[in-house]
């Protein structure tokens, strides 16, 4: 199948929002395309399980700081999604 058929597949899946993947497996190599719209929002970014903290502070300014039990280390980024729960 030639890249502008695929373009246009993947078009059209965009244009009635439905997510589009694509798989291809080349002997010893693959690739994955995967493309679930703009607003599509990946939350697992490396498909391990989800680490959970113990918050013990949170400041009070616009952009509040969280600190967790300093027994535990954490793996978060800037740009990282958290829910709290049990608050």
């Amino acid at each position: 199948m030639t890249k502008k058929k695929l373009i246009e597949f993947n078009s059209f899946c965009r244009s009635k929002n439905i997510g589009f993947i694509l798989g291809n497996i080349l002997g010893l190599y693959g690739h994955a395309f995967v493309d679930f719209g703009d607003n599509y929002k990946c939350l697992d970014k490396t498909g391990e399980n989800l680490p959970s903290q113990i918050v013990v502070n949170i400041t009070k300014e616009k952009d509040g700081i969280v600190t967790v039990h300093e027994d535990k280390r954490h793996s978060f980024t800037d740009g990282d999604y958290a829910t709290f729960r049990e608050v």
